[in-house]
């Protein structure tokens, strides 16, 4: 459904860092087979995480190693589409 509508998947800094059970590797694996793009992201409440430049670079180092194609940007749709 996310690649039918252009909508990247998440993989999640914070899950990553504090070894959460997110992301999973077998999820992202999957992603890579069927060739969704993925963004990374962090939670709300802690978006310094986007500046942290070692778990930058272990998330990118990850998810090129199992070949997930990574987004720098997404496009915002209108929020409404879907919902009329």
């Amino acid at each position: 459904a996310a690649m039918k509508r252009k909508i990247p998947l998440e993989y999640n800094l914070l899950g990553m860092a504090e070894r959460r059970c997110y992301p999973r590797r077998e999820f992202f694996e999957e992603v890579a087979r069927r060739g969704a793009e993925v963004i990374i992201g962090c939670d709300a409440h802690e978006p310094e995480r986007m500046a942290n430049k070692g778990e930058l670079k272990t998330a990118y180092r990850e998810l090129e190693k199992l070949g997930v194609n990574v987004v720098e940007t997404m496009k915002l749709l209108d929020p409404f589409i879907g919902i009329r």
